[in-house]
């Protein structure tokens, strides 16, 4: 007759042959491995075998603590504590392996720059007076931008933004970089030139 196992003898099982391997977790506890394998294959899938964060990290501390005694007093066979070893040694090259940072708001920030230059070249003519607004209207485009970010409920944008003035590379992007070229985007429909929008947005400002 089948032998009948509670949820928590198999998370145990499970967190234990994550450890140690599932032929020395059998060892331990008293249970077929191949058993085990099968329950290892199944954790996050069954709902029998799910469980909380905190409870599969008990677990896995719990596992842990067992496969040090059970190495320091030697009851380990040379090959489950080979097992053991490589387990330990895949996991700390998990560790080593870190995830690619996220894009900084001052890299964003000169990919903005870029997107901006090309997009002013494109729709800027040759006369002087215009080149001459266009430049006064990119130089008044950051300040334009926190005015923006602080009118924002809760200013999601405004430490990127404030990262652009002073440099800070280990602020995150997100997506400023999109969100600015939308206003600007806005801006250019309404007055069709940066030019036509700086002289509107400098007489709104001598009004204040």
């Amino acid at each position: 007759m089948r032998k009948a196992y509670t949820t928590a003898q198999k998370q145990e099982a499970v967190a234990l042959a994550r450890v140690m391997g599932a032929e020395a977790a059998g060892k331990q506890l008293g249970i077929d491995p191949r058993t085990i394998v099968k329950w290892v294959s199944q954790a996050g899938d069954r709902p029998e075998l799910d469980g909380d964060a905190g409870t599969w990290q008990r677990l896995f501390d719990l596992a842990h603590a067992r496969t040090e005694a059970a190495l320091a007093s030697g009851k380990l066979s040379a090959q489950a504590t080979a097992t053991v070893m490589a387990i330990a040694q895949r996991n700390l090259e998990k560790l080593r392996v870190k995830p690619a940072p996220s894009e900084s708001a001052v890299a964003a920030r000169e990919g903005f720059y870029d997107w901006l230059e090309e997009t002013t070249a494109a729709a800027m003519g040759s006369d002087p007076a215009e080149i001459e607004a266009t430049v006064d209207a990119l130089e008044s485009i950051n300040r334009m931008l926190i005015v923006h970010a602080n009118a924002e409920p809760g200013m999601p944008h405004r430490p990127a933004i404030l990262a652009w003035f002073s440099n800070r590379p280990e602020t995150p992007a997100g997506d400023v970089g999109m969100w600015a070229r939308e206003i600007v985007r806005g801006l250019l429909v309404q007055y069709g030139t940066l030019a036509a929008w700086h002289a509107a947005y400098v007489a709104d400002e001598e009004r204040l």
